[in-house]
């Protein structure tokens, strides 16, 4: 530094020269700050060189990225405070409604309920539904009864009741398209029931849905040694009768004369057979 000095001093126009080079670098240093101080700055709301935008802001999420570029298209934004709308980013700088808006329950048509967007949440809220046990329809079909629950659904309370068949009557059936009773067919005519629980009797279909009383029913078993009889609840019974002894089957007149013909006429014959000359 001293050798420098000596030299400068010692030489005007090196001084000159020397003075002029160091001018020159602070003008080099001073130019380069003064680029760097005018460089871009995201944030600032002026969109600067190297900035796609500049909203003024170093937040991401508004379709305007923290470092001021584009967000893709798709991105998710809000734009309008509203958290029911579904809105994106249009790859532009712009937040634009895209998907639509927050779905939420329809409320039945009678029993009410179903839910709305609540703006400020963008949550589904649920309404309340009509009294419970307001008449509904939900499942088309007439032989159910429905009602509302007071939540907005329509359930199941009770069935139609028809008639229930029985031996002889076929009873009813609900219709669905209606709700009405309907018959069905009713038993053959001659199939059997029980009218009255009397096992005597022997009951049967008319054919028309009654059990008309028939005919007694017949106990005899063809033995003259049983005492046959009918009881109400157990039917026929055919008790052995005391001391009874089957009788021998007698033979009519008639047929004793025929067998005594029959028995002559062969005897008759064997006889003659048995004189006759052999020849």
């Amino acid at each position: 530094m001293a050798d420098a000095a000596r030299r400068l001093s010692e030489d005007p126009r090196s001084t000159s020269v020397m003075l002029t080079v160091l001018f020159v670098t602070l003008l080099g240093v001073w130019s380069t700050s003064t680029e760097a101080a005018a460089q871009s700055i995201c944030g600032n709301g002026t969109v600067e060189s190297g900035e796609d935008c500049d909203d003024g802001n170093a937040i991401g999420g508004d379709c305007c990225s923290a470092t001021c570029q584009y967000e893709v298209a798709g991105a998710s934004c809000n734009d309008d405070a509203d958290l029911c709308t579904i809105d994106e980013c249009d790859g532009a700088g712009s937040c634009v409604i895209g998907l639509g808006n927050v779905t939420c329950d329809a409320p039945h048509p009678v029993c009410g309920g179903g839910a709305f967007c609540n703006s400020g949440t963008g949550a589904c809220d649920p309404l309340p539904g009509v009294p419970a046990g307001t008449s509904c329809e939900d499942d088309g079909d007439l032989c159910t009864i429905d009602e509302c629950d007071g939540a907005g659904n329509c359930v199941l309370a009770s069935e139609v009741s028809c008639q229930l068949p029985d031996e002889c009557d076929g009873g009813q059936s609900c219709s669905p398209g209606t709700g009405a009773c309907v018959a069905n067919p009713d038993a053959a005519s001659g199939t059997p029931c029980n009218l009255d629980a009397d096992q005597c009797t022997v009951d049967e279909c008319d054919g028309s849905g009654s059990c008309v009383a028939g005919a007694l029913l017949d106990c005899d078993d063809g033995d003259a040694c049983t005492a046959d009889s009918c009881d109400a609840i157990t039917g026929c019974a055919n008790d052995p009768i005391p001391g009874c002894e089957a009788a021998v089957p007698s033979v009519a007149p008639m047929g004793l004369a025929l067998l005594t013909v029959q028995v002559l006429v062969v005897g008759g014959i064997a006889l003659w057979r048995k004189r006759r000359p052999d020849s």
